[in-house]
């Protein structure tokens, strides 16, 4: 949402504001930056944040509308508008018309990079048409041949990802790779998560791997184990496979889907004792009924068949 974005942003815009115009400058040194919020537009634009915080999205339509014919917006304005005119048809499912705004954003030149990446994340892939697409990916190009931003790099290739063009997707990461340019830790884990998925979606499963093992090593989180775990289903490697989910039952709580997972891979592989108690587990927590219990047959099976002591 454009909340977080402002909020984050929001010192930032007030330093533009009150800044003496001769040291707020772009990237071209002959302009002095235009883009600023008018105290007006920055009284507007904080309306609008709690109208989107209450879920009042047609409100906040009609609030902006009138704002398009305003010739006196700049260019940073006028994007700004576009994004939050954009969230609320958004949030609307209105995505055709958001899209339309999020790319309206891209067209501009010499607004802050941030307005560039939120537009960008905003936009829902699957309503694009070719020719949006091509767009989108002209403009970033102008964008980061411009600005030479890791952040737009990464945007690139997140949007290529979601266009389900996995080569682009892996050559334009490697690019990053290549240029041995420092990277904050959150854009190493965003980068690393492309590369995985990726790769998965090129079938390069060997690849993959390599990505979400090294990844693991690092940062054993419960997301990063369960990308392992899948990875070994997909190479069929089901001992791999099990051992990562009893990791994940070991040194996390489950939740309501990773338990009746768990628990029907230990039927699975006829393991009753623990399944028994994963589904005892379960029950606790309220994600299993009683009468979806289906292990009776088989544990019964199981225990006249251990000796009895």
């Amino acid at each position: 949402m454009f909340s977080k974005f402002l909020k984050n942003s929001l010192l930032w815009v007030l330093v533009l504001i009150i800044a003496p115009a001769e040291i707020v400058h772009t990237n071209d040194s002959d302009k002095n930056l235009s883009e600023t919020y008018s105290p007006d537009l920055l009284d507007t634009i904080l309306k609008i944040e709690k109208l989107l915080d209450k879920n009042l999205n047609n409100k906040v339509i009609e609030i902006l509308n009138p704002l398009f014919t305003k010739k006196s917006l700049n260019d940073f304005e006028k994007s700004s508008v576009y994004f939050l005119f954009g969230t609320a048809h958004y949030n609307l499912k209105n995505f055709s018309n958001a899209n339309t705004s999020f790319l309206s954003i891209l067209a501009y030149n010499d607004i802050p990079i941030p307005l560039y990446l939120e537009s960008l994340r905003k936009l829902s892939v699957k309503f694009l048409d070719t020719k949006q697409k091509e767009f989108v990916l002209e403009r970033i190009k102008i964008i980061n041949n411009k600005e030479k931003n890791i952040d737009m790099q990464l945007s690139l290739a997140e949007f290529l990802y979601h266009s389900s063009d996995f080569i682009r997707t892996i050559e334009t990461l490697d690019l990053v790779v290549q240029k041995e340019e420092k990277l904050t830790a959150t854009q190493l884990e965003k980068l690393n998560e492309l590369l995985f998925f990726a790769h998965v979606g090129n079938s390069e499963l060997p690849d993959a791997l390599k990505i979400i093992e090294t990844t693991v090593g690092v940062n054993p989180t419960k997301t990063n184990l369960r990308r392992l775990a899948y990875i070994y289903a997909l190479m069929n490697k089901t001992e791999n496979h099990l051992n990562i989910w009893e990791t994940i039952n070991d040194n996390f709580l489950l939740d309501r889907y990773e338990t009746k997972y768990f628990y029907e891979l230990l039927l699975k592989r006829e393991f009753h004792s623990k399944a028994e108690r994963i589904f005892n587990y379960g029950l606790e927590n309220g994600f299993f009924e009683p009468s979806e219990k289906l292990h009776n047959d088989s544990l019964k099976t199981w225990l006249q068949s251990t000796p009895s002591s």
